[in-house]
């Protein structure tokens, strides 16, 4: 059987054994809070210039077709839980173990949000592809 501890760190000699938690917590807690900045920043500028600042009004285009509506949910759900995973996220600041909690739950419940936004969003690109009208 591999012994991965074998495998090192950063430095040539070390091994995975001799890392430290707190610190490597820490930096995989600050890695995964810029994943949610720039996540929400890219679907609410996307969001924003596409649906309220478009001046052929997307919004209301956005009803007719398979595919608009799914593009449409695909940007608002991302927008809705990328915002709400980093209040969460400023939220377990706090050192409360609460705090810490909530933001372990809201991580998983972000992980079934993002399959389940992914699969309804490639269903209706595919259920688009083959109506043979702008109307469906």
């Amino acid at each position: 059987m591999v012994d991965f501890a074998q495998f090192g760190g950063r430095l040539a000699g070390s091994f995975l054994t001799e890392a430290d938690e707190v610190k490597s917590g820490l930096y995989g807690w600050i890695i995964y809070g810029l994943l949610i900045f720039v996540h929400w920043s890219y679907y609410a500028d996307h969001y924003y210039w596409n649906y309220t600042q478009d001046k052929y009004g997307m919004l209301h285009l956005t009803w007719r077709t398979w595919y608009g509506v799914g593009t449409w949910l695909h940007d608002f759900t991302k927008t809705a839980a990328w915002g709400l995973m980093g209040l969460s996220w400023c939220f377990s600041l706090i050192p409360v173990t609460n705090s810490f909690q909530y933001f372990a739950e809201l991580t998983t419940y972000m992980l079934m949000i993002e399959t389940l936004i992914s699969f309804v969003h490639v269903t209706m690109t595919v259920i688009s592809s083959f109506a043979e009208s702008d109307q469906y």
